[in-house]
């Protein structure tokens, strides 16, 4: 029927204009985020992460059990023997010097049992840093198998960590470079040392990655949902206080760096990584995901970057490009939230609010329910006095004006419906509209009486 049709029309316009369910979408992450990428689109820094990371699984993947993974091999094994054997050879001399004399005073005795004290310490040292280590490289692979370790960690941390565990595969053959023996070496005091790029690294002193924070994540995910619900625009003062609460959250540079390199499957993060590796290599541009090209930086920050500031630099790039996502939910939200406000109006307003878009500030509009049909109150039209209400009959196909009491406001007959057999002169009858276009027409030309 045409009415109907004219109500399906309605809801395709309202659709167009941007009344659809983005709720899913924004639950996702930010509503401007980027479509799904390839490892290709990282960031060079987090790709080199994601190798090392590639390496640590494919060797635990061949491993049946992790029962294994605490052991040493028996180049690892050797340099170990070959330290306590030392050892022992320098305490026994020292014991057998220091049982030459009869005074325990006297320095030398001092200095023999300083050097048989010496070998203990090592001795339980070395055991300490061997139990830390079976550990460390434990969670070290479970981490990256779990995913947990940030590709935002610098990646000189995670080639020596794989170095030092045995999973440095340099050539890419799918075997460590070593063949899982890491160069391994026990440095003075019992203290485990590793030979990296000819350096010897102090186990003590390495360096562990990054973990992903969540936290951070998760926190923004949520905000964003919260601005999502409350279906409004965001006000000046609103908008100020989750600026603050973002540069409280980024300030921590290893949040900064997870947020960057590690959920930009969640956030277009892409070009700030790119930004941040262009940085570190000291270069003057970056490739911008964005826009497809490389983009220069200006004087301004070429002159913030020299002076120690490009960290400051990307957290200000990621606070706007988060508050961007923010403001871009918010107006997401309010369109969800009109959407199920249309939605849940009767025809009669879904018809008054399309065909009389145009009037709405000059007119009050209500839902009204009496006599078993809803209406619409429509005060404020040309051609109706006081309060009036339009409604549909579905029974009659057509649209009729009632007042505050129901009663359907009726026309005399004419004098040539008379003629064509239509009533009889002086009778009564509903008036009705085949369309609101119709209504609104016979409304301003005062035919409503």
């Amino acid at each position: 029927m045409a009415n109907q049709q004219l109500i399906k029309g309605a809801g395709n316009l309202y659709e167009s204009q941007g009344f659809y369910n983005v709720g899913e979408v924004v639950r996702q992450g930010i509503a401007s985020a980027e479509a799904t990428r390839s490892i290709q689109d990282e960031p060079s820094s987090a790709k080199r992460n994601q190798a090392y990371q590639n390496q640590v699984n494919k060797y635990m993947s061949k491993m049946k059990t992790v029962a294994g993974l605490d052991s040493f091999t028996p180049k690892e094994t050797k340099a170990m023997r070959d330290f306590l054997l030392s050892q022992r050879s320098i305490y026994a001399n020292a014991a057998k010097e220091a049982a030459k004399f009869d005074d325990t005073t006297d320095p030398n005795y001092m200095q023999y049992v300083d050097q048989m004290q010496n070998v203990n310490n090592s001795f339980t040292n070395l055991a300490t840093q061997i139990k830390a280590y079976k550990q460390g490289k434990l969670n070290y692979a479970q981490s990256m198998q779990n995913g947990e370790v940030s590709l935002g960690t610098d990646n000189g941390v995670l080639r020596n960590n794989n170095i030092m565990y045995g999973f440095y595969d340099g050539d890419g053959d799918g075997i460590s470079d070593a063949r899982y023996n890491s160069p391994l070496s026990i440095a003075e005091g019992g203290n485990l040392a590793f030979n990296i790029d000819g350096q010897n690294v102090l186990y003590n002193d390495a360096q562990d990655p990054l973990l992903k924070d969540y936290e951070l994540g998760l926190n923004i995910i949520k905000t964003n949902e919260s601005i999502f619900q409350q279906g409004a625009v965001m006000r000046p003062s609103q908008l100020k206080m989750y600026e603050i609460g973002l540069q409280k959250s980024l300030q921590n540079v290893n949040s900064l760096k997870s947020l960057i390199y590690d959920f930009s499957d969640e956030l277009p993060t892409n070009d700030l990584g790119n930004m941040w590796d262009a940085i570190t290599a000291g270069s003057s541009s970056y490739y911008s995901d964005a826009i497809g090209s490389e983009i220069n930086f200006s004087d301004e920050q070429m002159n913030i970057i020299s002076n120690g500031g490009g960290v400051d630099l990307v957290r200000k790039e990621a606070i706007n490009l988060l508050m961007q996502g923010y403001q871009d939910s918010a107006v997401a939200g309010k369109k969800e939230a009109d959407a199920k406000k249309w939605n849940s109006y009767s025809m009669e307003e879904k018809l008054f609010r399309t065909v009389f878009a145009d009037l709405a500030g000059q007119t009050k509009l209500s839902i009204n329910e009496q006599n078993g049909g809803k209406g619409v109150s429509i005060q404020g039209l040309e051609g109706i006095p006081g309060v009036a209400y339009f409604q549909y009959v579905p029974d009659l196909d057509k649209f009729v004006v009632v007042n505050e009491n129901g009663i359907r406001a009726k026309r005399k007959i004419t004098d040539e419906e008379v003629v064509e057999g239509k009533g009889k002169a002086g009778e009564t009858v509903i008036i009705t509209y085949d369309s609101p276009e119709d209504l609104i027409q016979q409304f301003n030309l005062g035919k409503y009486n």
